[in-house]
């Protein structure tokens, strides 16, 4: 595992480009923390069951304080 290269990564977007690159930079140690954010609660249901990262019930509260933002 890397030194982390970020404090926070938002993915906004948690289907299955958003949720792969969240388990990448998850496995990779990227970031001390991973948001995720989409429209679709099903979809955060799903990021939330995976333990993915912090799953955000709204945009704004996913790309707050993030040093990069990842439109998925």
């Amino acid at each position: 595992m890397m030194t982390p290269i970020f404090e926070r990564i938002a993915i906004i977007g948690a289907g299955l480009i958003g949720a792969s690159i969240a388990r990448a930079a998850k496995a990779e140690g990227a970031a001390r923390a991973i948001a995720l954010y989409d429209c679709s609660a099903d979809v955060r249901a799903r990021a939330r069951a995976l333990e993915l990262g912090e799953v955000c019930d709204d945009a704004g509260g996913a790309v707050a304080d993030a040093d990069m933002v990842v439109l998925a």
